[in-house]
């Protein structure tokens, strides 16, 4: 049905803005699990595009994003091998799944 974010980012990085976001249903629950908002930190990059380019401008994070996670699978793996790596206690590195939402914002 709709979408809530929360109004204050609660991180930042060198390009995005980050906020909490969840899905809402027909009901005005929330549906499914927290989520994380990324939005592009310079609105100059998405004041003027059309649709498809501000999907294809997402997208291409999240293809960075995909690339990333992969990455850090083989960096894991890698670690796990190391003499003294604990699985209970040697950090490793993850990433979030990445999707695309378009939302049209129409108000209550």
């Amino acid at each position: 049905q709709g979408v809530a974010l929360k109004q204050n980012y609660f991180g930042e990085g060198a390009e995005r803005l980050v906020r909490e976001f969840r899905e809402v249903g027909t009901t005005g629950d929330f549906v499914g699990p927290p989520l994380v908002a990324k939005e592009s930190r310079f609105q100059a990059d998405v004041a003027n595009m059309s649709r498809q380019q501000l999907i294809n401008f997402h997208k291409a994070f999240c293809d960075t994003q995909v690339r990333a996670s992969r990455l850090a699978a083989v960096f894991n793996q890698k670690l796990a091998q190391l003499p003294g790596y604990d699985r209970q206690t040697t950090p490793t590195v993850n990433f979030l799944d990445c999707a695309v939402y378009v939302v049209d914002d129409i108000g209550p």
